[in-house]
């Protein structure tokens, strides 16, 4: 083969298999039409997935603002991942091999074909929901036997790589939204900490007020971190920290950490589409 001859079959391969974006294959496993790479290098939301919503604690709204689960990929390759809040959320870069099959396993450039389509909802109202970072595709407790092909087997993708990206990523670290309230009605056999901080507890605001809460930096929420992880390998499951603040007085402490604001304003407006 002459070098001319080897550049035009090169080439020719390359638009294929979409060199690192995703490519055409059949029976809905796959691909559709070609689209930019997941790695794209901005600062752009790429790729989302966001499990949650149904039957919830009054606390949700706070703990979880974007679901129950989630996993977040951007065009730098970077992945946000979080399951439990209480865990925390992990950090993760995708390698170039890693972008590619993982473009491919959420069918990335099928998403926005999807958007139309209605799950039936389920008995808790839950759901699961993958974006392209325009588009949201949905089902709720399984998808329906009318959903589009490949939709299914797109989120079953999405959550074992958010099973990878989980166990792969680094804690994020930096810094925490925290709330309170009072508690009134302490679980039985919890053990309250005294509460560790300068400042005092009461000035944390009620889960209720919003998922805002009040900002906590540097060695406070290293502080939290701790106390966080500390209740979640009590023996009883908690999504609390117990905290005894002033005499017999008890407060339920809910620390979660913050994604970069850029990504966190970007998620909101995103999510304000959905």
């Amino acid at each position: 083969m002459t070098r001319a001859t080897w550049i035009v079959a090169l080439l020719f391969g390359c638009s294929v298999v979409a060199c690192g974006g995703e490519s055409e294959s059949n029976g809905g496993s796959g691909g559709g039409t070609q689209t930019g790479p997941l790695c794209d290098g901005s600062d752009s939301i790429r790729f989302l997935l966001t499990s949650g919503g149904g039957y919830v604690e009054p606390e949700y709204s706070f703990t979880s603002p974007y679901g129950s689960t989630y996993l977040v990929v951007t065009g730098k390759c970077e992945a946000y991942v979080a399951g439990d809040y209480m865990t925390g959320v992990r950090v993760a870069t995708l390698s170039e091999v890693q972008a590619e099959t993982f473009a491919s396993d959420v069918r990335l450039s099928k998403i926005a074909s999807w958007k139309d389509h209605e799950d039936q909802g389920c008995p808790d109202a839950g759901r699961n929901s993958i974006s392209d970072g325009k588009s949201f595709a949905w089902c709720s407790c399984g998808c329906d036997p009318d959903a589009p092909a490949g939709l299914e087997a797109a989120q079953d993708g999405a959550f074992s790589w958010h099973t990878t990206l989980l166990a792969q990523g680094e804690p994020i670290g930096g810094p925490l939204a925290a709330a309170a309230n009072a508690d009134t009605s302490p679980a039985p056999n919890v053990t309250p900490v005294p509460w560790p901080l300068a400042w005092p507890v009461s000035s944390l605001p009620a889960t209720n007020a919003g998922k805002a809460g009040k900002r906590v930096e540097g060695a406070d929420a290293d502080e939290l971190r701790e106390l966080r992880t500390e209740a979640t390998l009590s023996g009883t499951y908690l999504d609390y920290i117990p905290v005894q603040s002033t005499g017999t007085e008890r407060h339920r402490v809910y620390a979660r950490d913050e994604l970069p604001d850029a990504l966190t304003a970007a998620l909101d407006a995103l999510l304000a589409t959905k």
